[in-house]
């Protein structure tokens, strides 16, 4: 590649080389989005197929044949077969521009380099038949000749050439701008020396420099090949040959004009002042121009002759590089930046040696590969505390706020960009590709990757921590959710209950549905909201009336009679509950005040077999008048120990009461006289999650870390206050002990 790396270690060329392709193959996202609908994906399918490819090739050729032929004699047969190809080639050219716009839609002209040339050529051509110019109209059928420059990407060899003179553009900007700087600094010489000399064998109309225009004008004739030396000469010329003033002194009392301190004299230092201008202008600057081709000539050669291997001992070929772009895309969600927490999937993503994943698709993890893992998360850690600093440092200037608003914004909080994450694992992951000047000037960078990795270990042992304490609270919350699914499968109460609620929102549904209104928008929020504490028992009050007692008054007792017998007392005394569900039921015992709630909005639902005492959370039309109703949220006090062995009393949030349902068994059912002879009346409260009015939880909680779908059943009433029956249990406690202690002395 024209000696561009002579004197380089294979290391360093590698390097530079992958350097050039992160740079060049970057990840590039397209700024229109491309429909997806099947119709587009087929329609895109077809476009990008070879056999369309090919024929749109064969198109293009064949009209470049056709237009060769043209000749200034042509008959009139041949006249009117050239007119008919035209439109015939036109027409095609139109048809792809309508498969493109269906493929991609009207972005992909812009997202697309190659079909926007397309459409551009489409345009241009287009414009050149509604104009009534003969000549115009000549031109834009040789406009399509411009689709010639896709055929070059077929043919290897001018591939290189072209992909040479497109990488160029970029760069031929900057180096366009650098000489226009030196070409005006000559200039304004040539102008202020110069500007008035006399015309002579090379000066005159066609090149002086008696302005700025004439003079740049000048000065590329003279680069590009003019005669110069002619121009040299001129411009050095001394009296006699020319005047030194425009004065009457020196030209006599014929002169009739003003006096000037000028003339056209030049100056003898012309001559050296022509050959700087020639070294620098030719030998230096045009030289930089062809050598920026070169490079990029040479860089493109290099990729072409590049053979490419798994483990990279040549380097990374483009096909490589623009694999680890398609793969960090998949990562950045169109922004740029990947996540610093996805690195791990990065990595088992990526193939050898950069990530895990071998050629036949298995993932190669080992602890020396962990350690590494470590390593580059620690150094992207430092990258992006660096940004952070550099950020802190110019956010008082306004340049930056400007382009703060301007730039790609990250989604990411901790965003790594896609030349950071590659350098950074071709650092740690293939150590042998980087050159050892490289390596020198990164060894403070590993001194303070090593720090940050020892803090990135003890994070990493900490959230480990976290993550076994949330796996065990997770086991533990689906194990519990099982034994509740699998207690309300066996239990005929619940069962029917679940139906009847699931039939009123179908109900509720299909009525809101009819009428055209959003079930969302019929629900009632509570106008109050109120906490019903449930303290934990060990064992029932001493002074308790249970309610099959309550209920023994009743012959017959109904399931509304439950309901009834249950708010009556209720209000009186405390109730003492206890959970039944395979879920809850460990909990055992609890007691719960209900004497100060008022039961707003709630109503009476008769079933079949049962009774629901629920709120009314819905109204028949979205503009009625809505009632309000009271919404009690359940918590229950725990007793909590520390590491101490000390008992915290804590509050933990249980969920909602949702309905009260009362059921009667019996006992000794007689079929034949329809009764039974010992009918029981059973009373529970369902608490859960209202997940259509509070999504949150009570308190504002997540959901999630609810005791979803809870289940007591009523044991009795008592008018012993929390302070009794803890004293109660309390000296129930010492004499066990007592009794303990006593019986293993008389031992």
């Amino acid at each position: 590649g024209f000696n561009a790396n002579k004197g380089s270690s294979e290391a360093e060329i590698y390097y530079n080389r992958f350097l050039i392709q992160l740079q060049k193959n970057r990840p590039k996202h397209e700024f229109f989005p491309t429909p997806k609908n099947i119709y587009s994906a087929y329609v895109r399918t077809l476009v990008t197929s070879q056999q369309f490819t090919t024929f749109s090739a064969t198109g293009v050729m064949a009209n470049v044949i056709f237009m060769l032929a043209d000749h200034s004699d042509a008959s009139a047969d041949f006249q009117a077969m050239m007119q008919t190809q035209n439109d015939f080639f036109f027409g095609l050219l139109l048809f792809e521009i309508t498969l493109y716009t269906l493929a991609y839609g009207p972005g992909g002209f812009f997202n697309d380099a190659w079909k926007g040339f397309d459409l551009l050529v489409a345009v241009g051509t287009t414009a050149g038949y509604a104009g009534e110019n003969p000549q115009l109209a000549q031109f834009a059928k040789s406009f399509r000749l411009m689709r010639v420059v896709r055929l070059m990407k077929m043919i290897g060899p001018i591939r290189i050439i072209l992909e040479t003179m497109l990488q160029s553009i970029p760069q031929l900007a900057n180096i366009l701008l650098l000489i226009l700087l030196v070409y005006s600094m000559f200039a304004v010489v040539f102008v202020s020396s110069y500007g008035t000399v006399k015309y002579g064998y090379r000066i005159g109309p066609t090149l002086n420099f008696e302005n700025f225009g004439n003079a740049i004008l000048g000065c590329y004739q003279m680069i590009t090949g003019d005669e110069w030396m002619d121009a040299m000469a001129d411009c050095a010329v001394q009296p006699p040959f020319c005047t030194p003033s425009f004065t009457k002194e020196a030209l006599g009392e014929t002169y009739g004009g003003p006096d000037y301190s000028f003339g056209d004299c030049g100056s003898e230092l012309a001559r050296p002042w022509f050959l700087l201008f020639k070294l620098v202008c030719e030998s230096v600057m045009l030289n930089l121009f062809i050598g920026m081709i070169l490079d990029n000539f040479s860089f493109i050669t290099d990729e072409v002759a590049h053979v490419e291997d798994e483990e990279w001992s040549m380097g990374a070929s483009k096909g490589q590089v623009i694999e680890l772009a398609q793969q960090f895309m998949r990562f950045d969600s169109g922004t740029s930046f990947v996540s610093l927490s996805s690195l791990h999937g990065i990595l088992l993503d990526l193939s050898i040696p950069l990530g895990y994943r071998s050629v036949e698709g298995k993932v190669v993890y080992t602890p020396q590969d962990r350690v590494i893992e470590r390593f580059i998360r620690a150094e992207l850690n430092v990258i992006l505390r660096a940004e952070r600093v550099e950020d802190a440092k110019q956010q008082g200037s306004r340049l930056y706020w400007l382009t703060k608003h301007l730039s790609r914004k990250r989604t990411f909080n901790a965003g790594v960009s896609f030349a950071d994450l590659v350098t950074t694992l071709l650092y740690w992951r293939l150590p042998n590709m980087v050159p050892y000047s490289i390596k020198a000037t990164r060894r403070d960078r590993v001194e303070e990757v090593s720090l940050m990795m020892q803090a990135v270990a003890i994070s990493d042992f900490y959230r480990m921590l976290v993550a076994r304490r949330k796996c065990r609270e997770t086991k533990q919350s689906m194990h519990q959710r099982i034994q509740f699914r699998t207690w309300s499968t066996t239990d005929a109460h619940y069962t029917r209950r679940l139906q009847e609620v699931n039939r009123i929102k179908k109900d509720e549904r299909e009525q809101a549905k009819r009428r055209h209104q959003r079930w969302r928008d019929l629900q009632v929020m509570p106008s109050e909201q109120k906490y019903v504490d449930f303290h934990p028992l060990d064992d029932l009050p001493s002074q308790m009336v249970p309610h099959s007692e309550v209920m023994a008054a009743h012959r017959a007792p109904k399931p509304q009679t439950g309901v009834e017998a249950f708010l009556q007392h209720s209000r009186d005394a405390k109730v003492v509950l206890r959970f039944i569900d395979g879920r809850n039921a460990r909990k055992g015992l609890v007691i719960t005040s209900l004497q100060e709630e008022t039961w707003e909005g709630w109503r009476s639902m008769r079933l079949e077999h049962d009774s629901l005492y629920l709120p009314v959370r819905r109204k028949k039309r979205k503009e009625h008048h809505s009632e309000p109703w009271l919404k009690l949220d359940v918590r229950m006090r725990t007793r909590e120990s520390n590491r101490f062995g000390t008992r915290l009393n804590k509050w933990k949030e249980i969920g909602v009461i949702l309905d009260i349902q009362s059921v009667v068994t019996n006992e000794g059912w007689d079929e034949e006289h329809q009764r039974g002879t010992n009918p029981r009346n059973i009373v529970r409260i369902n608490v859960g999650t209202m997940r259509d009015i509070d999504p949150g939880g009570p308190g504002g909680q997540d959901s999630r870390r609810l005791w979803h779908d809870g289940v007591l059943e009523v044991v009795g009433y008592t008018n012993m206050s929390i302070k009794e029956i803890e004293a109660e249990r309390h000296l129930r406690l010492a004499r066990m002990f007592r009794q303990r202690v006593t019986g293993g002395d008389k031992e």
